[in-house]
């Protein structure tokens, strides 16, 4: 089986393709407000607390400075072992001169190394406390949807709170825009109906939620109903530290009550949002139909003729899938999801009987199969591996001979192992293979002609990833159900 270019080229640059060689670091110092730069640079990275998207290397020298005093402090990177045998020394078993050139690649470029998750400066001494001229920083809050079954009466619980909070604000501190935040919200694949813990967030996607929307402070929004009043007591948590915080003037309470409440039926829209797509794949895929001659006929030969506009349609997937940000290194779990399935299929077939006479026909067939599937999901850093088994139905057409064509509908079973890598926030490799079952023939387009019940796909795809439609169609199948 010859191997497509693209999937040739993720195997040679894999593994520095998906660890990167940047990292995302928390930089931060007691006290807040110093300026941290990197050895070599003439400019100061940022003023803490800030991230920093740092190159992977052996070693770097950063310098805290912070009226008037500098502190230096060296960071120390560790070799990658598991990544390098999870990666490389897979390839090494198949083709050990690509497992070689991707080391020196990984080194070369940094990727073998792994840094410090935080670096924080102290200075020795009595240092100025937090708010003062001589160690002044912004805050600036990142609100977590508000628990709700409506979206929009979510947006309205968080809108009442923070015209009563604003007042505990000091100086320069603020909120994230409503914009910003949701569209890294949709990424991480929390929403109003998300019971929100911070355990939820381990401390890598806290620093990724801090670094996507410049916010210093998680705020989840916590909120009971007392008669015509809304009680607010937010939880809040320093992005940077992991760890809860009390700041004063954020627990209120407030006026519309009443308008928060939960209408009847909308629990219907909790169950329907898990059931959109949320990604659309297209590249290299390869569906075997089997093709079998009708008593007496015997298939002899096929051909495949060129390509038609079906055929690049059915390389193409709606699908859903998980995003790694949602997700721990080495996390595992279970899943459901949908995806529309398209198949093509266009080639010439020979058949003859047992008493010599021989017969061809052209055969094109072309079906879409919506589907549902449950799912096994494994996470690690380099991507998520999953198998599934799915079922739905399906829906085609088939023609051979002179024009003659047959529809046909039914049932489908298959099961699925693939592997989806996440190149950037959006864009992901998604390459696997599946095996599937019609609960009947696909077709008899002619009496001497018919497809197998059993067929496979395997497949290497480049997708991509829009969780704000998602969103936008759970509103609508919320607006629905009520």
């Amino acid at each position: 089986m010859k191997f497509p270019a693209s999937l040739l080229v993720f195997l040679l640059f894999g593994c520095a393709t998906i660890g990167g060689n940047h990292q995302l670091v928390s930089v931060d110092s007691d006290p807040r407000g110093s300026t941290a730069t990197l050895a070599g640079e003439q400019k100061p990275s940022g003023t803490t607390p800030f991230y920093l998207r740092m190159q992977r290397v052996p070693s770097e020298t950063v310098t805290f400075a912070n009226a008037g005093r500098k502190e230096t402090l060296k960071v120390d990177c560790s070799f990658r072992w598991w990544v390098e045998l999870l990666g490389n020394g897979v390839l090494a078993v198949l083709t050990p001169e690509v497992a070689a050139a991707g080391v020196l690649i990984d080194l070369a470029t940094g990727a073998a190394f792994e840094c410090p998750d935080a670096i924080v400066g102290s200075f020795p001494g009595r240092a100025p406390a937090e708010g003062s001229p001589g160690a002044r920083y912004c805050r600036r809050y990142v609100v977590a949807p508000p628990l709700h079954i409506d979206s929009a009466m979510s947006d309205k619980l968080e809108e009442l709170w923070k015209q009563r909070a604003e007042r505990a604000l000091k100086g320069c501190d603020d909120f994230v825009a409503p914009k910003v935040a949701q569209s890294v919200f949709d990424l991480l694949g929390i929403g109003n109906r998300d019971q929100l813990t911070v355990e939820r967030l381990d401390l890598e996607r806290l620093h990724y939620l801090g670094a996507e929307t410049g916010a210093t402070h998680l705020i989840i929004l916590d909120y009971v109903v007392v008669g015509d009043e809304v009680h607010f007591n937010p939880k809040i948590y320093d992005l940077h530290r992991g760890a809860s915080v009390e700041i004063p003037g954020l627990a209120v309470n407030t006026g519309g009550g009443r308008g928060v409440a939960v209408s009847r039926g909308a629990w219907l829209a909790f169950w329907t949002f898990s059931a959109l797509p949320n990604s659309l794949t297209y590249g290299f895929s390869k569906t075997n139909f089997g093709v079998e001659g009708r008593n007496p006929w015997h298939v002899t030969n096929e051909t495949e003729p060129k390509s038609t506009l079906a055929d690049f349609l059915s390389k193409a997937s709606l699908t859903t899938v998980e995003h790694p940000q949602a997700h721990g290194a080495w996390d595992y779990g279970a899943s459901a999801y949908p995806s529309v399935e398209l198949f093509s299929r266009a080639a010439r077939i020979y058949l003859r009987r047992d008493d010599g006479s021989e017969r061809n026909y052209s055969l094109t067939a072309q079906y879409a199969a919506p589907m549902y599937h449950l799912a096994a999901t494994g996470h690690t850093a380099l991507g998520a591996v999953q198998v599934a088994i799915g079922g739905g139905s399906y829906i085609g057409r088939s023609q051979a001979g002179n024009g003659y064509s047959h529809y046909v509908a039914g049932s489908i079973l298959s099961t699925e192992a693939s592997y989806t890598a996440f190149l950037t926030n959006t864009l992901f490799f998604y390459a696997g293979a599946a095996g599937y079952r019609a609960s009947k023939p696909l077709s008899e387009p002619h009496d001497e002609v018919q497809l197998k019940r059993q067929f496979g796909e395997y497949f290497a795809r480049i997708g991509y990833y829009f969780p704000a439609l998602r969103r936008r169609l759970r509103v609508a199948a919320g607006a629905i159900s009520q």
